[in-house]
């Protein structure tokens, strides 16, 4: 429903009043000197990100705001979209998810609990969920017998659960099983989830690896680590084996997978940095590398590689046309 002249005028005064906040909180924290001005603005937005603590910042408006109709202008919340963590051929009318539980604690001591994680670790069991299936691009490749490489810390682990336990349930119906490499990590290894499962897999299969990488307890790695430690492997398992590689996490930890992928390929094969880039693209491009990601590094970051790609090509081309200018005039 349209808002009344009312409630955009009360809309209107809320907006005004919020500004007045935001220049005095700027104004306050430049002249004590505590942070920058751009900083100033983070800590304000920071403070106030929800409608709560808005409201909150200006008690005088909040009086006279109507509850009923301030729900009817807020926008609905948006569906949270999780991976799906189980095999269609083990549990066909069942799907699992691997959900972290977010709780933040601002820098001014606020703290905030993730509406969706929060709702589903206290629902009880046989309570009602709103949710429904998507079809994913996230998909193994039709044959079983090609190798596959996944890159996913933390919960990035939830789709490859559902790959390894997908192929180890193919191999003993009878099909061919291709290699299964899962590298994983997590800050320690009280963190890491899903471990039971991991020596399962492992039991279950002879073509399925695990390799965990810890980053706050004993050699300190990443996900990127394992894959310099077993670079020739990698390389090897990626051009010459045909396999298809996941990355499933946040976005700086996909950008820093697909670097640490195209330097490797670069200093193996002898190629430059820029050959090696383009090769990984024609990859993405050709389905055989994937990505879940959430944030926008990487956006930015393919966005990035296609332009330095296009500005290489229009490079080569004028190169071209001068070397056969050149040859012209000779």
């Amino acid at each position: 429903p349209e808002a009344s002249a009312e409630e955009r005028r009360l809309l209107a005064e809320l907006r005004e009043a919020m500004d007045a906040e935001a220049l005095h909180a700027s104004t306050s924290l430049d002249t004590e000197r505590k942070v920058s001005s751009g900083s100033a603005l983070c800590a304000f937005v920071d403070r106030y990100l929800d409608l709560a603590g808005l409201l909150a910042a200006v008690p005088g408006h909040a009086a006279r705001v109507d509850l009923a109709k301030l729900l009817l202008l807020l926008p609905r919340t948006r569906p949270r979209f999780y991976s799906i963590s189980s095999s269609p051929l083990l549990a066909p009318s069942r799907a699992a998810l691997t959900v972290g539980l977010v709780l933040e604690k601002t820098a001014q001591g606020t703290t905030r609990r993730g509406l969706c994680s929060h709702y589903l670790c206290g629902a009880p069991v046989g309570l009602p969920v709103l949710a429904s299936v998507r079809r994913s691009t996230f998909r193994l490749p039709p044959d079983p017998a090609v190798p596959i490489l996944c890159v996913g810390p933390g919960t990035g682990l939830a789709p490859f659960a559902a790959f390894l336990d997908h192929r180890i349930a193919a191999e003993r119906a009878g099909a061919k099983a291709g290699r299964s490499v899962l590298l994983t990590g997590a800050p320690t290894e009280g963190d890491v989830i899903y471990r039971a499962r991991m020596d399962e897999w492992r039991a279950a299969s002879r073509a399925v690896e695990v390799h965990v990488a810890l980053s706050r307890e004993g050699a300190r790695e990443r996900v990127q680590d394992l894959m310099r430690r077993r670079a020739e492997e990698v390389v090897r398992l990626v051009l010459e084996e045909g396999a298809w590689v996941y990355v499933c996490g946040d976005a700086r930890m996909a950008d820093d997978t697909c670097e640490a992928l195209t330097g490797l390929i670069a200093e193996r094969r002898g190629t430059s940095r820029l050959e090696a880039k383009e090769l990984v693209t024609s990859l993405r491009d050709a389905g055989r590398y994937q990505s879940d990601v959430w944030g926008l590094t990487r956006f930015f970051s393919q966005g990035t590689l296609r332009f330095e790609n296009k500005a290489a090509a229009q490079t080569r081309e004028w190169i071209n046309v001068m070397l056969a200018e050149g040859g012209k005039r000779n």
